[in-house]
């Protein structure tokens, strides 16, 4: 036995009762879900976020809305991590739509990117990259220097021969290899790679290190 058909009066509703095919929308954000089947009663019309013409294919990376106007294709983003160009934060896009102003797709590389607009990419910022290179230098070389001149200190009391009648030269040595490592340490910043890639001077007794 078949389905009866809805037939359409010429006021839009139902002027009989049947079965049309629909095409159904998400409630709240309008995109569509699927073709479905509806039952229509005799004086009514369609059922909400229902509607009789069919959507076009959804390109890639979008989908199929229905607006006021009748069916538009809007990008979707939803769930995909887009990154602040002006701080670098990253949010997790929730809605339909084009990206945020100042969002983009594409992650920074380093925390010293900056986002140029004119490239549409980040470009790392140089100057700013140095800067705390060079600040995290000075810190691990005025550590160093610090051990350092407390070693010196040490030895020399160690060979005062006011307080030692018979100075070790084993000690005398020390001295010399730690006082030639503290001037050492104090040239680190004319090395040619400096800041990016410091060689620093071998602790008297260790292996240089990078």
């Amino acid at each position: 036995m078949n389905e009866p058909l809805v037939i359409w009066g010429e006021d839009g509703f139902a002027s009989s009762s049947g079965w049309a095919t629909v095409y159904a929308t998400h409630p709240v954000t309008g995109e569509y879900l699927s073709q479905q089947q509806a039952w229509v009663s005799v004086g009514t019309g369609l059922p909400a976020g229902a509607y009789l013409d069919a959507p076009a294919q959804a390109a890639p990376g979008s989908v199929v809305v229905r607006t006021s106007s009748g069916w538009v294709s809007v990008d979707d983003y939803r769930g995909q991590q887009a990154f602040d160009t002006l701080t670098r934060q990253s949010v997790v896009i929730s809605e339909l739509g084009e990206l945020p102003p100042h969002f983009t797709l594409i992650p920074p590389s380093s925390p010293f990117d900056i986002w140029d607009e004119s490239l549409q990419c980040w470009v790392k910022d140089q100057a700013q990259e140095n800067a705390m290179l060079v600040q995290q230098a000075q810190q691990q070389r005025q550590a160093l220097i610090s051990e350092a001149s407390q070693e010196i200190a040490v030895l020399t009391d160690a060979l005062d021969p006011d307080i030692i009648s018979e100075p070790s030269a084993e000690d005398q040595v020390k001295l010399i290899a730690w006082k030639a490592y503290r001037v050492a340490l104090s040239k680190v910043d004319q090395q040619p790679g400096y800041p990016q890639a410091i060689t620093w001077p071998p602790r008297p007794g260790y292996s240089a290190i990078e």
